[in-house]
């Protein structure tokens, strides 16, 4: 399955939560796909993150934890 162009850098929301023996680790439950513009040298996402009945349920909330995107070349630092 291709996403995208692969020159093309994309971005995705990384949603999770601690399991109830040790809240310093953080299990990723969902990666969520946003609406964006992304070009060979920068994605634009939207300002408010989504808010969807999966990521809000009541049993187990999910929290937002970082974000992630694709580059088009490797580079040496971060």
């Amino acid at each position: 399955i291709t996403a995208s162009d692969l020159s093309t850098q994309v971005a995705a929301f990384l949603y999770g939560v601690s399991p109830p023996d040790n809240k310093q680790v953080k299990e990723v439950k969902a990666v969520v796909w946003v609406p964006q513009c992304g070009s060979n040298n920068s994605v634009e996402l939207p300002f408010q993150l989504p808010k969807d009945d999966f990521l809000l349920k009541d049993c187990e909330p999910l929290k937002p934890l970082r974000w992630i995107k694709t580059q088009a070349l490797e580079i040496q630092h971060l």
